[in-house]
């Protein structure tokens, strides 16, 4: 009898702590970063950085993708301007910094994305085009539009924190948009600590485990 009490007694203190840990969960919280200063000084992960460098030569991705390091990128259109790693020379209005850029290009029917080997936390990038003057380009992570980004200056940087990890950023086209990405910044996803009610359930299930083993005896 005594057994059997102790046995329900695990499985039920089991089931709380994936109950509390499935209640702690929230609606992914995304917090924007018009500042690369602001973002690389706020992030408390390691970053990490690609900025095509090692690509020699114009690569396509218009009808498919194409991965740089940890960085696929993959667009719908197949125009033969755009939607490809672009080596210098190249077009002034993908032109990020001078150095090389991917160029991108989204209408309402074609989209865009670039796609992380491994979930992130926190992304950013600086942006050529990217929605000046008027919303041409939809931002979307964890399928949820990214709002508040405004209407940017020719050049901008938009970096972004959320705090539930993704590895898509996908760009859908509102009108027709050409615009530049580059030195492309992520950070992986911290180490989520279990919450103070789960840790002291863990210690009693620990308690419960040490006593059944001691009654066998």
């Amino acid at each position: 009898m005594g057994h059997s009490i102790m046995k329900i007694s695990t499985t039920l203190s089991a089931a709380m702590v994936l109950a509390l840990l499935a209640n702690s969960a929230q609606a992914a919280i995304v917090t924007i970063f018009p500042v690369r200063d602001t973002f690389e000084n706020t992030v408390p992960v390691k970053l990490f950085y690609e900025g095509f460098e090692d690509v020699t030569d114009d690569v396509s991705f218009g009808g498919g993708s194409v991965t740089v390091g940890e960085v696929t990128l993959r667009g719908d259109s197949q125009d033969s301007l755009y939607n490809q790693v672009d080596v210098v020379p190249f077009r002034p209005e993908v032109n990020v910094d001078g150095s090389n850029a991917a160029s991108f290009f989204v209408s309402p029917t074609q989209g865009a994305s670039i796609t992380m080997a491994n979930p992130v936390t926190y992304w950013g990038a600086d942006f050529r085009n990217f929605n000046v003057d008027s919303e041409s380009t939809a931002i979307v992570i964890n399928g949820e539009k990214l709002v508040n980004i405004g209407f940017l200056q020719s050049l901008a940087f938009i970096g972004v924190e959320s705090d539930t990890p993704f590895t898509r950023i996908d760009f859908v086209g509102i009108t027709e948009n050409a615009f530049g990405i580059d030195n492309i910044t992520y950070g992986f996803a911290a180490p989520v600590p279990l919450p103070a009610g789960g840790l002291l359930l863990l210690t009693g299930l620990a308690g419960v485990a040490a006593m059944r083993r001691k009654s066998k005896r």
